[in-house]
C-alpha cells in the first residue's frame, strides 16, 4: 500500500510499516495521509491533530465519499482545525466528523488487508 503524506510517498509491506507511517506528524503535531492500493480506487483520506481525526473513504470516482464518525467525542469545540494538503493549509472540520486517532488506525488497518470500508466504525455518506 502506497501512503502519500507531507513527509511523502511511502510504500508499506505490512500493518507495522502502515502503522508507523500514519504516526508520523509535522508542523502542529498534524498530518494529512493518503492510503492508496493498486488501483486508482478505493482510497482513504486521514486528516491527523494530536489525538484527533478525520476519516474519509472513496468508493469510485462517482462516490463523494463517506465520513467515519462517532456520537461521542466529547469535544467542546464546534469545528476542529486540521491541516489539509500542505503544513500550511488549514480547514475546518465539524466535530461530528472527528474521531480519536486511534480509531482511524483502526480504519487503516482494515482498509490495509481487505481494500474497503471498515465495518468497525458508523459512515456518514455524502
Amino acid at each position: 500500500m502506497t501512503v502519500y503524506s507531507f513527509n511523502g510517498k511511502e510504500e508499506c509491506k505490512n500493518i507495522s510499516e502502515l502503522l508507523n507511517a500514519l504516526k508520523q506528524r509535522s508542523k502542529g503535531n498534524s498530518n494529512d495521509f493518503e492510503l492508496r492500493t493498486e488501483q486508482e480506487y478505493p482510497f482513504l483520506s486521514i486528516l491527523v491533530k494530536g489525538d484527533l481525526a478525520c476519516v474519509h473513504f472513496f468508493e469510485n470516482e462517482s462516490d463523494c465519499g463517506h465520513y467515519a464518525f462517532t456520537n461521542d467525542n466529547n469535544l467542546n469545540e464546534d469545528y476542529i482545525v486540521f491541516n489539509m494538503g500542505s503544513k500550511d493549509f488549514e480547514t475546518e472540520i465539524s466535530k461530528d466528523l472527528v474521531i480519536p486517532v486511534e480509531q482511524a488506525y483502526i480504519i487503516a488497518e482494515d482498509f490495509y488487508e481487505k481494500k474497503e470500508m471498515s465495518k468497525k466504525v458508523n459512515w456518514f455518506k455524502l
